[in-house]
């Protein structure tokens, strides 16, 4: 019981593995893992899934089952905001997983 308050507070790990469960259009980004992904936008509609979010490495953003762009951080310009697509410049790139 203790491992998973730890993991709990500490990462991302009960979050992302309750969506995982949860939602079938939920996914962790391949270069990401369910400990540290961590969803910093969702969808307003009825699905619970990421629209935005990070991990140490990356900023990534959905762009619908399986697809997302990834930004590797310390990539960013000067105008960057982790929320909105278009200031993510030509650094990013779109990943499909098959």
């Amino acid at each position: 019981m203790g491992i998973f308050v730890i993991l709990g507070i500490f990462t991302e790990f009960l979050s992302n593995m309750f969506s995982l469960i949860m939602d079938d259009v939920y996914f962790i980004p391949r270069e990401s893992n369910v400990f540290i992904f961590k969803a910093t936008e969702w969808n307003d509609g009825s699905g619970d899934w990421w629209v935005y979010g990070e991990d140490s490495n990356y900023y990534y953003m959905a762009l619908g089952k399986n697809r997302y762009d990834k930004l590797l951080k310390g990539l960013e310009n000067i105008n960057f905001n982790m929320h909105n697509y278009e200031t993510w410049g030509e650094n990013k790139v779109e990943i499909k997983i098959e």
